[in-house]
């Protein structure tokens, strides 16, 4: 089922975060930093948009060409709100 066109706009600033924090590659202070900021996000969209946002996020950070990041996005939200791996 498509989303309606406003939860998309709403959705677009995650996506965007998503996809510059992904572009900052090795220069983060720490893995576990990375790690939980790419969390963080997932809880922001869960607590606004729920799965539903979440599934529409990830799948978005897919087609914007980052499949290995969709793919990381999937394992680390693994327990957020509905989120099964």
């Amino acid at each position: 089922m498509d989303k309606p066109q406003a939860t998309k706009h709403e959705l677009q600033p995650f996506v965007q975060e998503l996809v510059e924090l992904f572009a900052q590659g090795p220069n983060w202070p720490s893995a576990a930093e990375r790690v939980a900021a790419l969390q963080r996000v997932g809880i922001r969209i869960n607590r606004s948009h729920g799965y539903e946002g979440m599934v529409f996020v990830c799948d978005a950070v897919r087609d914007a060409g980052n499949r290995v990041g969709a793919a990381e996005l999937e394992g680390l939200w693994d327990g957020i709100g509905e989120w099964r791996r």
